[in-house]
Protein backbone atom coordinates (compact mmCIF):
# COMPACT_ATOMS: atom_id res chain seq x y z
CA UNK A 1 0.00 0.00 0.00
CA UNK A 2 1.30 3.55 -1.08
CA UNK A 3 -0.36 6.33 1.27
CA UNK A 4 0.96 9.97 0.97
CA UNK A 5 0.07 12.10 3.40
CA UNK A 6 0.71 15.80 2.55
CA UNK A 7 0.00 19.40 4.83
CA UNK A 8 -0.87 22.06 3.11
CA UNK A 9 2.37 24.00 1.81
CA UNK A 10 3.35 26.97 3.87
CA UNK A 11 6.90 28.70 4.68
CA UNK A 12 8.41 26.98 7.44
CA UNK A 13 10.57 28.62 10.44
CA UNK A 14 11.85 30.52 7.37
CA UNK A 15 11.96 28.04 4.57
CA UNK A 16 11.20 29.75 1.08
CA UNK A 17 7.68 28.35 0.14
CA UNK A 18 9.61 27.38 -2.96
CA UNK A 19 11.61 24.96 -0.66
CA UNK A 20 8.90 23.62 0.78
CA UNK A 21 6.80 23.00 -2.59
CA UNK A 22 9.46 20.27 -3.01
CA UNK A 23 7.92 18.21 -0.04
CA UNK A 24 5.70 15.73 -2.08
CA UNK A 25 9.30 14.67 -3.53
CA UNK A 26 10.65 13.26 -0.03
CA UNK A 27 9.23 9.71 -0.45
CA UNK A 28 11.48 7.04 1.56
CA UNK A 29 11.01 3.01 1.23
CA UNK A 30 9.91 1.58 4.87
CA UNK A 31 8.91 -1.20 6.33
CA UNK A 32 5.18 -1.60 7.01
CA UNK A 33 5.47 -1.28 10.62
CA UNK A 34 6.83 2.45 10.34
CA UNK A 35 4.53 5.29 11.01
CA UNK A 36 5.31 8.49 10.62
CA UNK A 37 2.67 11.19 12.40
CA UNK A 38 1.92 14.82 11.65
CA UNK A 39 4.16 15.70 14.07
CA UNK A 40 7.35 13.68 13.31
CA UNK A 41 10.34 15.42 11.69
CA UNK A 42 11.00 14.07 8.18
CA UNK A 43 13.12 11.48 8.85
CA UNK A 44 13.32 7.73 7.84
CA UNK A 45 12.78 4.83 10.22
CA UNK A 46 15.13 2.02 10.10
CA UNK A 47 14.02 -0.34 7.90
CA UNK A 48 12.67 -4.18 8.23
CA UNK A 49 13.96 -6.90 6.45
CA UNK A 50 10.67 -9.23 7.37
CA UNK A 51 8.62 -6.79 5.59
CA UNK A 52 8.11 -5.19 2.46
CA UNK A 53 9.37 -1.65 2.07
CA UNK A 54 6.31 0.86 1.22
CA UNK A 55 6.85 4.34 0.09
CA UNK A 56 5.71 7.04 2.11
CA UNK A 57 6.19 10.66 2.30
CA UNK A 58 7.50 12.41 5.47
CA UNK A 59 6.29 15.65 6.74
CA UNK A 60 7.29 18.46 8.34
CA UNK A 61 5.71 19.77 11.56
CA UNK A 62 4.00 22.99 10.15
CA UNK A 63 2.92 26.25 12.71
CA UNK A 64 -0.93 24.67 13.27
CA UNK A 65 -0.87 22.87 10.08
CA UNK A 66 -4.57 21.12 9.59
CA UNK A 67 -2.97 17.63 8.84
CA UNK A 68 -4.15 16.18 5.06
CA UNK A 69 -5.56 11.88 5.82
CA UNK A 70 -4.90 9.70 3.25
CA UNK A 71 -4.79 6.06 4.99
CA UNK A 72 -6.00 3.62 2.27
CA UNK A 73 -4.37 2.09 -0.41
CA UNK A 74 -2.26 3.30 -2.70
CA UNK A 75 -4.13 6.91 -2.13
CA UNK A 76 -2.79 10.64 -1.83
CA UNK A 77 -3.94 13.81 -0.09
CA UNK A 78 -2.16 16.72 -1.13
CA UNK A 79 -3.67 20.13 0.89
CA UNK A 80 -4.53 21.14 4.27
CA UNK A 81 -7.76 19.53 5.22
CA UNK A 82 -8.04 17.07 2.56
CA UNK A 83 -8.99 13.58 3.10
CA UNK A 84 -9.15 10.12 0.92
CA UNK A 85 -11.28 7.22 2.18
CA UNK A 86 -11.53 4.90 -1.21
CA UNK A 87 -9.23 2.92 -2.44
CA UNK A 88 -6.64 4.07 -5.12
CA UNK A 89 -8.27 7.67 -5.11
CA UNK A 90 -6.79 11.18 -4.91
CA UNK A 91 -7.39 14.28 -3.71
CA UNK A 92 -5.92 17.67 -3.97
CA UNK A 93 -6.90 20.95 -2.77
CA UNK A 94 -7.71 22.46 0.20
CA UNK A 95 -10.68 20.89 1.94
CA UNK A 96 -11.06 18.08 -1.22
CA UNK A 97 -12.87 14.92 -0.39
CA UNK A 98 -12.55 11.84 -2.45
CA UNK A 99 -14.86 8.92 -0.94
CA UNK A 100 -14.95 6.36 -3.87
CA UNK A 101 -12.52 3.93 -5.17
CA UNK A 102 -10.59 5.11 -7.65
CA UNK A 103 -12.02 8.11 -7.37
CA UNK A 104 -10.25 11.96 -8.24
CA UNK A 105 -11.30 15.02 -6.38
CA UNK A 106 -9.13 18.26 -8.03
CA UNK A 107 -9.34 21.71 -6.55
CA UNK A 108 -10.35 23.50 -2.72
CA UNK A 109 -13.24 21.79 -1.51
CA UNK A 110 -13.87 19.46 -4.16
CA UNK A 111 -15.58 16.20 -3.33
CA UNK A 112 -15.56 12.78 -5.41
CA UNK A 113 -18.23 10.30 -3.67
CA UNK A 114 -18.73 8.11 -6.92
CA UNK A 115 -16.50 5.24 -8.10
CA UNK A 116 -14.40 5.55 -11.00
CA UNK A 117 -15.06 9.22 -11.84
CA UNK A 118 -13.30 13.21 -11.53
CA UNK A 119 -14.63 15.76 -9.55
CA UNK A 120 -13.35 19.35 -10.10
CA UNK A 121 -16.32 21.02 -7.47
CA UNK A 122 -19.11 19.95 -5.58
CA UNK A 123 -22.45 20.17 -5.35
CA UNK A 124 -22.25 24.00 -4.24
CA UNK A 125 -19.59 24.79 -5.84
CA UNK A 126 -18.91 24.18 -9.67
CA UNK A 127 -15.93 25.18 -11.86
CA UNK A 128 -15.12 24.94 -15.72
CA UNK A 129 -12.24 22.90 -17.59
CA UNK A 130 -11.21 25.59 -19.41
CA UNK A 131 -8.24 24.89 -22.81
CA UNK A 132 -9.87 21.61 -23.63
CA UNK A 133 -8.59 20.52 -26.61
CA UNK A 134 -11.55 18.28 -29.37
CA UNK A 135 -12.03 14.95 -28.36
CA UNK A 136 -11.16 12.22 -31.03
CA UNK A 137 -11.92 9.31 -29.51
CA UNK A 138 -15.62 7.58 -28.68
CA UNK A 139 -14.41 8.32 -24.85
CA UNK A 140 -12.68 11.49 -25.11
CA UNK A 141 -14.24 14.74 -23.80
CA UNK A 142 -15.77 16.96 -25.70
CA UNK A 143 -15.79 20.88 -25.84
CA UNK A 144 -18.48 23.15 -26.12
CA UNK A 145 -16.79 24.30 -30.00
CA UNK A 146 -17.78 20.68 -31.00
CA UNK A 147 -21.10 20.66 -28.91
CA UNK A 148 -21.97 23.72 -30.82
CA UNK A 149 -20.71 22.40 -34.25
CA UNK A 150 -22.89 18.96 -33.45
CA UNK A 151 -25.96 20.86 -32.46
CA UNK A 152 -25.48 23.19 -35.96
CA UNK A 153 -25.06 20.03 -38.34
CA UNK A 154 -28.40 18.57 -36.50
CA UNK A 155 -29.89 21.98 -36.92
CA UNK A 156 -28.74 21.93 -40.93
CA UNK A 157 -29.46 18.26 -40.98
CA UNK A 158 -33.17 18.62 -39.74
CA UNK A 159 -33.62 21.91 -41.82
CA UNK A 160 -32.66 20.28 -45.39
CA UNK A 161 -34.93 17.52 -44.13
CA UNK A 162 -37.97 19.54 -43.27
CA UNK A 163 -37.19 21.31 -46.23
CA UNK A 164 -37.14 17.95 -48.42
CA UNK A 165 -40.25 16.38 -47.03
CA UNK A 166 -42.03 19.96 -47.78
CA UNK A 167 -41.05 20.27 -51.18
CA UNK A 168 -42.20 17.03 -51.41
CA UNK A 169 -45.67 17.27 -49.75
CA UNK A 170 -46.17 20.73 -51.79
CA UNK A 171 -45.82 18.30 -55.04
CA UNK A 172 -48.25 16.20 -54.02
CA UNK A 173 -51.00 18.72 -53.10
CA UNK A 174 -49.82 20.61 -56.27
CA UNK A 175 -50.71 16.83 -58.34
CA UNK A 176 -53.87 16.04 -56.34
CA UNK A 177 -55.04 19.45 -57.59
CA UNK A 178 -54.10 18.72 -60.80
CA UNK A 179 -55.62 15.90 -60.89
CA UNK A 180 -59.33 17.68 -59.71
CA UNK A 181 -58.74 20.56 -61.60
CA UNK A 182 -58.66 17.95 -64.93
CA UNK A 183 -61.46 15.72 -63.66
CA UNK A 184 -63.87 19.05 -63.35
CA UNK A 185 -62.94 19.62 -67.02
CA UNK A 186 -63.68 16.30 -68.15
CA UNK A 187 -66.90 16.84 -66.63
CA UNK A 188 -68.13 20.05 -68.07
CA UNK A 189 -66.95 18.76 -71.32
CA UNK A 190 -69.48 15.52 -70.85
CA UNK A 191 -71.86 18.21 -69.69
CA UNK A 192 -71.49 19.94 -72.68
CA UNK A 193 -72.68 17.67 -75.23
CA UNK A 194 -75.64 18.24 -76.94
CA UNK A 195 -78.40 14.93 -77.78
CA UNK A 196 -80.92 13.70 -79.59
CA UNK A 197 -83.68 15.70 -79.82
CA UNK A 198 -86.19 14.58 -82.35
CA UNK A 199 -88.29 10.96 -82.22
CA UNK A 200 -86.21 8.29 -84.10
CA UNK A 201 -83.55 10.38 -84.45
CA UNK A 202 -79.76 9.77 -83.36
CA UNK A 203 -77.25 11.88 -82.99
CA UNK A 204 -73.22 11.68 -82.47
CA UNK A 205 -71.72 15.14 -81.05
CA UNK A 206 -68.37 16.36 -79.29
CA UNK A 207 -67.51 19.13 -76.93
CA UNK A 208 -64.60 20.47 -74.47
CA UNK A 209 -63.78 22.12 -71.38
CA UNK A 210 -61.29 23.96 -69.13
CA UNK A 211 -61.18 24.63 -65.57
CA UNK A 212 -57.97 26.19 -63.73
CA UNK A 213 -55.61 25.37 -66.39
CA UNK A 214 -56.71 21.51 -67.25
CA UNK A 215 -58.73 20.67 -69.74
CA UNK A 216 -60.95 17.55 -71.63
CA UNK A 217 -62.61 16.79 -74.06
CA UNK A 218 -65.54 14.44 -74.65
CA UNK A 219 -67.84 12.99 -77.44
CA UNK A 220 -71.12 10.90 -76.87
CA UNK A 221 -74.08 9.02 -79.33
CA UNK A 222 -77.80 9.41 -78.36
CA UNK A 223 -80.94 8.35 -79.58
CA UNK A 224 -84.60 8.89 -79.47
CA UNK A 225 -86.97 5.89 -79.90
CA UNK A 226 -90.27 5.99 -82.76
CA UNK A 227 -92.38 7.26 -80.60
CA UNK A 228 -90.52 9.91 -78.73
CA UNK A 229 -91.07 7.89 -75.42
CA UNK A 230 -87.53 6.55 -74.97
CA UNK A 231 -83.76 8.26 -74.87
CA UNK A 232 -80.58 6.54 -75.09
CA UNK A 233 -77.31 8.48 -74.26
CA UNK A 234 -73.66 7.46 -73.73
CA UNK A 235 -70.48 9.26 -73.50
CA UNK A 236 -66.78 9.51 -72.97
CA UNK A 237 -64.37 11.72 -71.62
CA UNK A 238 -60.58 12.41 -71.54
CA UNK A 239 -58.64 14.91 -69.54
CA UNK A 240 -55.46 16.70 -69.28
CA UNK A 241 -53.62 14.52 -66.58
CA UNK A 242 -54.54 11.09 -68.32
CA UNK A 243 -57.61 9.93 -66.88
CA UNK A 244 -60.68 8.35 -68.92
CA UNK A 245 -64.27 8.75 -68.30
CA UNK A 246 -67.27 6.79 -69.31
CA UNK A 247 -71.51 7.41 -69.05
CA UNK A 248 -74.26 5.74 -70.31
CA UNK A 249 -77.90 6.42 -69.50
CA UNK A 250 -81.42 6.00 -70.36
CA UNK A 251 -84.47 7.83 -69.83
CA UNK A 252 -88.20 7.68 -70.50
CA UNK A 253 -90.59 10.21 -71.51
CA UNK A 254 -94.01 10.86 -70.90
Amino acid sequence: MTVIRVLEMRPWKGVPLSLVAFLPLLCFAVPQQTHASDADAAQPAAASSSTAPQARVFLMPLANPQAAHATVVDSVAIGSGSAVTGDNAVAVGAGASATADNSVALGAGSVANAANTVSVGSTATTRQISNVAAGTASTDAANVAQLNAGVQQAQNWAQTYTDQRTAVLDSQIQRVGNQVNAGVAGAMAMAGLPQAYLPGKTMAAASAGTFRGQSGVAVGVSTISENGRWVYKATGSSDSRGNDGLTIGAGMQW
